[in-house]
């Protein structure tokens, strides 16, 4: 018998105005658009805190806290590790 999955976030449907707000982060904060919009829909969906290793450990941007799960802690010592090159994403918009 299958085991039955919920889904306990909200869902954010990003509009115009997501986009515009993302395009005004993106300049002030200086991050990607891609980054900026997904602040956007994380501060609309009432998070409090954003798992990411693209964006500054531990930085407050737009009332939502920036955490790097792959962050080792500060007494721990980090081996540098080489560099990759990113692959590429498709994302797909719908506006209303």
């Amino acid at each position: 018998m299958p085991q039955e999955r919920r889904f306990l976030g909200r869902v954010v449907v990003i509009d115009v105005p997501d986009i515009e707000a993302a395009v005004g982060r993106q300049r002030l904060h200086r991050l990607s658009f891609w980054d900026a919009l997904i602040l956007r829909a994380a501060q609309r969906g009432g998070c409090e805190m954003l798992y990411t290793e693209d964006l500054q450990h531990g930085a407050l941007l737009a009332g939502v806290r920036i955490e790097n799960p792959f962050s080792a802690a500060p007494d721990v010592p980090v081996r540098p590790r080489a560099r990759k090159r990113r692959q590429g994403f498709a994302v797909s918009l719908t506006l209303r």
